[in-house]
Order: C-alpha cells, then structure tokens, then sequence
C-alpha cells in the first residue's frame, strides 16, 4: 500500500527555530558553497528536529526566493520571534 506524503504548513514552533538557526548561521546560508562544504540542512535538521534535511532545505530556498535575503526573512517573521519574548 501506497503511503500518501501530505503537505504540512510550517507551525510557529518550527518558524522560530528555523528563524533563529539562519540568524545564527546567516554568513554560512548567504554563500553558497560553504552551504555545501557545511552540510549546514544538516545542522538545521537536527536543531528544527521535526523536519527532515531535505524539507529545511527546501523551506529556505522558497524563502529566500520570497524575501530575496535573509535580513528580509528574519524582518518578515519579526512578529512571531518577538511573540517568543513575551511567552
């Protein structure tokens, strides 16, 4: 039997960790060969831990795509970071 791979939406959890995994890594996520060398979907995997590899991956390629940079990620999603504060 077939399994069928269902599309989830990112939850605020798993956006504040993604937000503050590329703030920490933001030198190694703007270039592209240390992104490589790094094996930095790796360490984002393992820090967001509900995610595999390849979805982290994906998510910030559609996001930087969307913002253009990371700066404008992290602008972006500033209402839910600072949420986390007051929790």
């Amino acid at each position: 039997m077939e399994t069928k791979k269902t599309r989830l939406r990112w939850n605020k959890r798993e956006t504040i960790k993604y937000c503050s995994f590329i703030k920490e890594n933001e030198k190694i996520l703007s270039m592209p060969l240390k992104r490589q060398k790094q094996k930095i979907y790796n360490e984002m995997q393992s820090f967001i831990q509900s995610r595999t590899k390849e979805q982290c991956k994906s998510h910030h390629q559609k996001m930087l795509h969307k913002y253009k940079s990371i700066s404008k990620i992290l602008s972006n999603h500033m209402d839910i970071l600072q949420g986390t504060l007051i929790m």
